[in-house]
């Protein structure tokens, strides 16, 4: 849409091909890395190529049926998608129902839980602002979002018992875990206490 704009693509499998996302980000220096995956291998993933690199992260996610979403912000120094994705694991708004649906036979009566287009593109709209929000700066004021807030969940409808009210956002300050196995360093004791337990297993 920009018509001053250079794009470069690389397709490429972020879990699989790590070793290779860390090249690219060597040769094209990003400022910023959106993360657009919407599934936690990837997102985890892009976490610790972004921590190695020195990268700021805005990612999100839709929460199931498009109830809501959530949009993430790291930087370095700060609280890695690690640290903030063990903050929330217990709290995702998602279906309390344990039923496995089966979307392959319309009669099973079982309701599908896709999100719509415009429930998908009301978080997307809130991540590109957060985006927006960090590669203008503090003194840009585009949003006004105090520097500390990296986390907002965004209610798209009313759902009893997770969202009161529809179109009401929620922010948060996570942070930094100090035993984050992703940006807290190398656990004290930890390469030990493996080689003791791979030397007491008998092969």
């Amino acid at each position: 849409m920009n018509p001053k704009a250079k794009v470069r693509c690389a397709e490429l499998d972020v879990v699989e091909s790590g070793g290779k996302v860390e090249e690219l980000f060597a040769q094209w220096h990003p400022d910023l890395i959106a993360v657009c995956t919407d599934n936690e291998p990837s997102k985890h993933a892009l976490n610790r190529i972004a921590l190695s690199a020195g990268v700021v992260q805005v990612g999100a996610g839709v929460y199931d049926g498009g109830i809501g979403g959530e949009v993430y912000r790291t930087r370095p120094g700060e609280a890695c998608y690690g640290c903030i994705a063990d903050k929330l694991q217990l709290q995702r708004y998602t279906s309390a129902s344990t039923a496995t649906p089966d979307y392959s036979t319309p009669e099973s009566g079982v309701p599908s839980t896709c999100a719509l287009n415009l429930d998908i593109e009301q978080i997307a709209l809130l991540q590109c602002r957060m985006i927006l929000d960090d590669l203008l700066g503090l003194e840009a004021g585009f949003t006004g979002l105090a520097p500390e807030i990296n986390l907002c969940v965004f209610a798209n409808r009313i759902v009893p018992g997770t969202f009161a009210r529809p179109w009401v956002a929620q922010f948060f300050r996570i942070t930094r875990r100090v035993d984050c196995l992703d940006c807290a360093g190398e656990v004290e004791g930890v390469a030990e206490e493996a080689q003791r337990i791979l030397a007491s297993l008998s092969l």
